[in-house]
């Protein structure tokens, strides 16, 4: 996913950014990209949250981070208004207190 340096609220996402060809998109509804592009952008934003969270990215170590670290993910069902989107969140294991990134 690529961001405009001009304009940081205008983000792009490229066909190849989810996972298909032109082949595949060709004749399908933009309903199905739509949904693929929402999902990229949740799971994005989840992660985001979660490292800030722990207070440090994927295999990242830190003494003065809180405890608690990942431990894979699972799938979760949303709905949009163009159809489901099946989304993996993050799991957190071993935090205090880790609703906020639930």
């Amino acid at each position: 996913m690529t961001v405009s340096k001009t304009n940081k609220s205008e983000a792009s996402v490229s066909i190849a950014d989810l996972g298909m060809t032109l082949e595949e998109v060709s004749g399908q509804s933009l309903d199905l990209v739509a949904r693929e592009g929402a999902r990229m952008i949740l799971e994005a934003a989840l992660n985001e949250e979660v490292d800030a969270f722990l207070n440090r990215g994927w295999y990242e170590r830190k003494a003065e981070s809180p405890p608690g670290y990942r431990n894979g993910s699972r799938t979760r069902k949303l709905q949009c208004g163009s159809g489901e989107v099946v989304v993996r969140k993050p799991k957190i294991v071993g935090a205090a207190n880790h609703s906020r990134a639930r």
